[in-house]
């Protein structure tokens, strides 16, 4: 039952209506005995996000599309994932602190092994170079992965994403180009963290790709997209982007409480 003494936490972003967060935080809530609540709030601006959480005291926060890079200069200090990503997905309290933090990339990794597949040591194609994209790119540096390549539409922010991300890791051969039929010859795994069936992804011959190439794409809704559809017809092995959300969003629980819970629960309860 919600009282006076209840935490309010909150997913901001746009859009916001029809995520499964609310569920999965709310269950997770209810499952730990904890007295708190999650909602959804839509929101474009991400001053007035970060304004708002420190105005009405929320609890804490997950921040999604567009806010995640915007939102950085409105916080009191950023963890080592976020400032090497570029990028938050996760508000929470440190004391007086509002802490910006990234989940999304170690959440990607947790997923990728819950499936059986360690990525260091693979040649990994990340196309997309936004806010998910970034978060992804600075775990899989992290975990030592053999090569990665970032590809995206604008060649100009993948090349700003591989120039940060060599600083922290100048042992990891990284590179970026365009988003292209190039991009995705010669890897292990690609991964897609753009917009469900964007159209420079729907356009790539996935022949280039190699038998044995693994192809995820971080979306997560049904009907799945075109390429992932296609990828599967071709005999790749598919993943899409639940056990991703997740995760990341286990991992964001546990900055809020202080409590793990158990992420495969919800995933295998995935809701297709």
């Amino acid at each position: 039952m919600i009282t006076g003494a209840t935490r309010v936490f909150a997913l901001l972003g746009s859009p916001v209506q029809g995520s499964p967060s609310p569920q999965l935080h709310n269950g997770w809530f209810d499952a730990h005995g904890i007295d708190g609540v999650y909602v959804a709030l839509p929101t474009t601006d991400p001053q007035a996000a970060v304004a708002a959480v420190r105005g009405v005291q929320l609890a804490g926060a997950n921040v999604t599309v567009p806010l995640k890079e915007g939102v950085i200069p409105h916080v009191d200090r950023l963890t080592e994932a976020a400032r090497i990503a570029g990028a938050v997905n996760v508000l929470w309290w440190d004391g007086p602190q509002l802490v910006g933090d990234n989940t999304d990339g170690e959440g990607f990794v947790l997923a990728l092994r819950e499936e059986g597949i360690d990525p260091s040591g693979l040649a990994i194609t990340l196309l997309g170079a936004g806010g998910a994209g970034r978060g992804i790119a600075a775990a899989l540096a992290r975990h030592g992965v053999a090569r990665l390549h970032v590809a995206n539409r604008t060649s100009a922010r993948a090349d700003a994403l591989v120039s940060e991300l060599a600083i922290p890791f100048p042992s990891i051969p990284l590179s970026a180009g365009p988003l292209d039929d190039a991009a995705i010859a010669d890897a292990d795994l690609v991964i897609v963290a753009t917009l469900p069936d964007a159209p420079a992804v729907r356009s790539l011959d996935l022949g280039r790709m190699g038998t044995s190439t693994i192809w995820a794409d971080i979306a997560y809704r049904t009907p799945e997209p075109a390429t992932s559809t296609e990828a599967r017809r071709r005999g790749h092995r598919v993943l899409d982007g639940w056990g991703m959300l997740c995760w990341q969003a286990a991992l964001a629980f546990e900055r809020f409480t202080s409590t793990r819970p158990d992420a495969r629960i919800p995933r295998a309860a995935r809701p297709w």
